[in-house]
């Protein structure tokens, strides 16, 4: 069980089918949509409605398809980060804490996790290629695109690199440990990882640069919006709205 939540934890792909509401979503229609629920989860302020939102956006991830272990596995991530800003916050007076600052850390920490799921439906409910094209399409600056979509391959390539690498290691019969002769491993696998690393920068730069490199990478043709689509992002914001006035008439 442990090994497999372990797996669960470095696993990206969801595996949604085709079918999934979330997967067809036109992605354009689905980015600005997810941005502007981002931005009004900040602007709540009761825990209740927090809570309300939090289960909403968990209750819609689960209807897109994502298994309830992927759900969990993703937001464990952020554990150490919440905590990280959690406890700074609540004894920054020392031991005395105040119903105050307890109801602000519960606000941001449940601020933070529902934003982490609306942000889940938009980068993992389709491929991050797919999302990238999405921005050129938004008139992002092709360079920036560009960067990006770069950047996502060479992130590809290095985890495979390390996976080889981790796989070299156990076939030697590495045992992991904090001792000198393990960490002068470690200093020697990361120095030759850098070192190949630079030597493949180059190489691609000299290959791009060969090919004509403008900053611009050819994408695919702009999926059609439909009033699927349309459907889609006005129920979301109506719900997200629909909360705020809640929160702002009633609570």
């Amino acid at each position: 069980m442990g090994k497999s939540f372990i797996s669960e934890i470095k696993n990206i792909d969801p595996k949604l089918t085709p079918s999934s509401w979330g997967a067809s979503w036109e992605v354009r229609s689905k980015l600005i949509t997810c941005v502007l629920i981002c931005f009004g989860i900040i602007t709540l302020q009761t825990p209740q409605i927090i809570l309300t939102s939090f289960i909403l956006f968990f209750v819609l991830t689960i209807s897109m398809g994502f298994r309830f272990i992927f759900i969990i596995s993703k937001l464990i991530l952020l554990v150490p980060f919440l905590l990280f800003m959690t406890v700074p916050i609540l004894f920054a007076n020392g031991l005395a804490i105040d119903q105050e600052r307890i109801n602000f850390v519960i606000n941001l920490n449940g601020k933070v996790l529902t934003s982490a799921l609306v942000m889940m439906i938009l980068t993992l409910s389709q491929p991050l290629s797919k999302l990238l094209q999405a921005l050129s399409h938004l008139r992002i600056p092709s360079s920036i695109v560009a960067i990006l979509m770069l950047a996502l391959h060479f992130v590809k390539i290095f985890l495979q690199t390390i996976a080889s690498y981790q796989k070299s290691l156990r076939a030697r019969g590495f045992q992991p440990s904090a001792r000198t002769n393990s960490l002068k491993v470690y200093s020697g696998v990361m120095a030759g990882l850098l070192l190949r690393n630079i030597d493949n920068a180059d190489k691609v730069h000299l290959a791009m640069t060969a090919r004509g490199f403008n900053g611009t990478i050819p994408t695919s043709p702009i999926q059609k919006f439909t009033k699927t689509d349309f459907i889609k992002s006005a129920s979301l914001l109506v719900c997200m709205m629909i909360l705020i006035l809640i929160e702002k008439w009633w609570v």
